[in-house]
């Protein structure tokens, strides 16, 4: 993971992952985001080969 491999913003609520054109990808619960997508408590967050469990 770079460190402009992905940005985790607080938007409406919830959160939302950006993905910054990462050449290893990032994924939301096993499945690859393509710009961004929403994310909320208890989603899987896989950033190249780190992972993490959102929890607020």
């Amino acid at each position: 993971m770079s460190r402009q491999h992905a940005r985790l913003m607080r938007r409406d609520g919830g959160f939302e992952l950006m993905d910054l054109n990462s050449t290893n990808g990032s994924y939301v619960d096993d499945r690859q985001i393509h710009g961004s997508a929403f994310v909320s408590a208890g989603s899987r967050l896989r950033l190249g080969d780190i992972r993490f469990v959102l929890q607020l």
